[in-house]
Protein backbone atom coordinates (compact mmCIF):
# COMPACT_ATOMS: atom_id res chain seq x y z
CA UNK A 1 0.00 0.00 0.00
CA UNK A 2 1.45 3.18 -0.92
CA UNK A 3 0.64 5.60 2.11
CA UNK A 4 1.67 3.39 4.50
CA UNK A 5 4.84 1.31 5.51
CA UNK A 6 4.03 -2.26 4.57
CA UNK A 7 4.34 -3.87 8.40
CA UNK A 8 2.31 -0.87 9.95
CA UNK A 9 -0.51 -1.55 6.94
CA UNK A 10 0.02 -5.46 8.33
CA UNK A 11 -0.75 -5.29 11.64
CA UNK A 12 -3.44 -2.51 11.02
CA UNK A 13 -4.71 -5.33 8.50
CA UNK A 14 -4.55 -7.93 10.64
CA UNK A 15 -6.42 -6.28 13.67
CA UNK A 16 -9.53 -4.77 11.43
CA UNK A 17 -9.75 -8.10 10.33
CA UNK A 18 -10.06 -9.52 14.01
CA UNK A 19 -12.36 -6.88 15.35
CA UNK A 20 -14.47 -5.29 12.82
CA UNK A 21 -16.19 -9.03 12.33
CA UNK A 22 -16.30 -9.78 15.81
CA UNK A 23 -18.10 -6.36 16.75
CA UNK A 24 -20.73 -7.04 13.83
CA UNK A 25 -20.91 -10.55 15.38
CA UNK A 26 -22.00 -9.05 18.57
CA UNK A 27 -23.74 -6.57 17.54
CA UNK A 28 -21.74 -3.59 19.76
CA UNK A 29 -20.41 -0.75 17.63
CA UNK A 30 -22.22 -2.31 14.45
CA UNK A 31 -21.78 0.85 12.55
CA UNK A 32 -18.58 1.02 13.47
CA UNK A 33 -17.49 -2.59 12.40
CA UNK A 34 -19.70 -2.13 9.05
CA UNK A 35 -17.37 0.95 8.31
CA UNK A 36 -14.09 -0.60 9.37
CA UNK A 37 -14.73 -3.29 6.97
CA UNK A 38 -16.63 -1.41 4.20
CA UNK A 39 -13.05 0.33 4.30
CA UNK A 40 -11.19 -2.75 4.01
CA UNK A 41 -13.03 -3.83 1.47
CA UNK A 42 -12.51 -0.75 -0.39
CA UNK A 43 -8.05 -0.92 0.09
CA UNK A 44 -8.42 -4.46 -0.78
CA UNK A 45 -10.50 -3.77 -4.31
CA UNK A 46 -8.47 -0.92 -5.06
CA UNK A 47 -4.66 -1.97 -4.28
CA UNK A 48 -4.76 -5.87 -3.99
CA UNK A 49 -7.90 -7.48 -6.22
CA UNK A 50 -8.93 -4.21 -8.50
CA UNK A 51 -10.04 -7.53 -10.30
CA UNK A 52 -12.66 -8.83 -7.63
CA UNK A 53 -15.27 -5.84 -8.02
CA UNK A 54 -18.03 -8.50 -8.32
CA UNK A 55 -17.63 -10.09 -4.52
CA UNK A 56 -16.76 -6.55 -3.43
CA UNK A 57 -20.00 -5.14 -4.76
CA UNK A 58 -21.36 -7.39 -2.81
CA UNK A 59 -19.46 -7.35 0.71
CA UNK A 60 -20.26 -3.58 -0.06
CA UNK A 61 -24.28 -3.71 -0.44
CA UNK A 62 -24.21 -5.74 2.79
CA UNK A 63 -22.08 -3.53 4.84
CA UNK A 64 -23.51 -0.38 3.47
CA UNK A 65 -27.38 -2.03 4.41
CA UNK A 66 -25.90 -2.53 7.92
CA UNK A 67 -24.60 0.82 8.07
CA UNK A 68 -27.56 2.91 7.36
CA UNK A 69 -30.32 0.58 8.60
CA UNK A 70 -28.00 -0.44 12.29
CA UNK A 71 -28.14 -3.13 14.43
CA UNK A 72 -31.10 -5.47 14.56
CA UNK A 73 -33.24 -6.21 17.88
CA UNK A 74 -30.91 -9.05 18.64
CA UNK A 75 -27.93 -7.00 19.66
CA UNK A 76 -25.89 -5.62 21.89
CA UNK A 77 -26.11 -2.33 20.60
CA UNK A 78 -30.02 -2.42 20.78
CA UNK A 79 -29.42 -4.30 25.01
CA UNK A 80 -27.85 -0.69 25.66
CA UNK A 81 -29.86 1.83 24.17
CA UNK A 82 -32.99 -0.39 25.94
CA UNK A 83 -30.93 -0.03 29.08
CA UNK A 84 -30.39 3.67 28.79
CA UNK A 85 -34.16 4.74 27.94
CA UNK A 86 -35.40 2.69 31.09
CA UNK A 87 -32.55 4.19 33.25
Amino acid sequence: MPLLPSDLAARLATFGEHLFPLLLFLGLATRFGALGLLGMTFVIQTFVFPHAWTTHGMWAVALLFILFKGPGKISLDHLIKQTMRTS
